[in-house]
């Protein structure tokens, strides 16, 4: 017999059935993202906070204050906003405030 022909049997052949018995599943419990999720929202303000300090030093290493104070002063508006918007709380309190300025009473 040739290797060719030995090779075409082996693969026409129908492999033996075995029979193994249990669960072999790794996890019993059901698979969720909440985890995820909340180590997300628990984090996103740290790694943001971080990249742009990242970002200033970079700007402060090279002397280019004008980039460094126009990055943070972004960055903390942007900060803000997105504090804002995820508390109904402070977005009811920053209206009300406003409204005070021009002489509204809430």
């Amino acid at each position: 017999m040739s290797l060719a022909s030995t090779v075409v049997d082996a693969a026409l052949a129908s492999p033996k059935r075995t029979h193994i018995g249990g669960d072999f599943l790794a996890q019993e419990t059901e698979v969720s993202t909440a985890n995820l999720k909340d180590w997300i929202g628990n984090n996103v303000f740290v790694v943001i906070f971080l990249l742009v300090v990242c970002a200033i030093a970079l700007g402060a290493l090279k002397s280019n204050f004008a980039k460094v104070l126009s990055v943070g002063g972004l960055s903390l508006v942007a900060i803000a906003f997105f504090v804002l918007s995820g508390s109904q709380s402070a977005m009811n309190g920053l209206g009300a405030f406003i409204l005070s300025l021009v002489g509204v009473e809430v």
